[in-house]
């Protein structure tokens, strides 16, 4: 009997073919040498995966009647053009393949070869997954043990770890323990949490944490960074102390004043801009009220009146406000021995003013 692996959907339809192929195997002539029937072997094994896949097609189309043909058509269009991609190795692209013709003709045939995408491209959750849902459709089907033990098989299986680094050449080590290898490599590593660490001589050490699942195929790429060169510069001489008599907080406070008194400056102009345009709203809303007196227009001018004055009171506080920083700046400058005067803005609640203070 020749078996040819086409995926887990071929698998289903080989054992429902079983019995033509061994009756085909017993007419065959005992006569046959042991060369001949290897020169035979290849191309009876790509004839042999051509017949499943036509079967797999006519499955299909022969499906469900109160489906249209031409919907079963092309489910089985699909399900060839996927079987194509897995062959080429594009098995995100098979997958899509094998999904759309279930969308169309729901045969449980095809989650098989979604698991077959899905096991070959080291996803191997997804494919149980598919497994058990092929199970849970079609348990009395003649693969289901073969199902069964595949799912044992791949639960069994060890994750792939695949290790890349630029530049390359770093030592591995995986939970603690170094490993006889370097980047590029890969390594199988059991299911379950762990963590990686990637080192090479005059670079930072990488550390990843992982969580490996069965059958699975995980990939880390790293860009290794340069080990700071501590205590050097430019061509290796020292870094230069800094001077000790010098303030760091001068530079700070001085442009902390200045940014706040630019600050106060500019919410004080954008008030006062804001003020004058409500103010010549509620003058334009004054003037259509004596053209045509209503409620809603007064309010309105009201309204507009009131957001005029909060507009002034702001820019009015924010001008007082950079004066005051103004002046406390100028007064920080002075000799300590100095008279100095204290500006001090008062805002309440019918208005606001000035409270000076001089100090000898």
């Amino acid at each position: 009997m020749i078996r040819t692996r086409t995926g887990w959907a071929a698998l289903a339809l080989t054992l429902l073919l079983e019995p033509a192929l061994a009756s085909a195997q017993a007419s065959a002539s005992p006569a046959a040498g042991a060369e001949e029937a290897t020169q035979r072997a290849p191309a009876e094994a790509e004839a042999g995966a051509e017949g499943v896949i036509e079967a797999a097609e006519a499955e299909l189309v022969a499906g469900d009647p109160a489906l249209p043909e031409a919907t079963r058509l092309e489910a089985a269009a699909h399900y060839r053009r996927g079987q194509a991609l897995l062959e080429r190795g594009e098995h995100a692209e098979a997958e899509a393949a094998f999904v759309q013709a279930h969308g169309l003709v729901p045969n449980p045939i095809l989650l098989l070869a979604v698991a077959d995408a899905r096991e070959r491209a080291g996803r191997g959750p997804g494919a149980v997954e598919m497994l058990e849902r092929y199970l849970g459709e079609r348990a009395d089907s003649p693969d289901a043990d073969t199902v069964r033990a595949r799912i044992t098989a791949l639960r069994a299986q060890p994750a792939l770890l695949v290790l890349r680094s630029d530049p390359a050449g770093a030592s591995v080590s995986i939970d603690g323990s170094a490993i006889d290898a370097v980047t590029p490599t890969e390594v199988p590593i059991a299911p379950g949490a762990h963590e990686i660490t990637l080192h090479l001589e005059g670079y930072g050490e990488h550390h990843r944490e992982l969580q490996a699942e069965f059958a699975s195929r995980h990939s880390i790429e790293v860009n290794l960074e340069e080990a700071d060169a501590i205590g050097a510069f430019g061509d290796g001489e020292p870094l230069p102390e800094p001077a000790l008599d010098a303030d760091p907080s001068s530079g700070a406070e001085a442009g902390g004043s200045s940014a706040t008194l630019w600050i106060a400056g500019g919410i004080s102009v954008g008030a006062l801009i804001t003020g004058t345009i409500l103010g010549f709203l509620a003058l334009s809303e004054e003037s259509e009220f004596e053209l045509m007196p209503s409620s809603a227009s007064a309010d309105r001018g009201e309204r507009l009146a009131l957001f005029a004055d909060v507009a002034f009171g702001v820019s009015f506080v924010a001008a007082l406000t950079g004066i005051v920083l103004a002046l406390t700046s100028e007064e920080e400058e002075e000799p300590s021995g100095g008279a100095a005067l204290r500006v001090i803005p008062v805002l309440c609640g019918n208005g606001a003013g000035l409270d000076a203070r001089l100090r000898f």
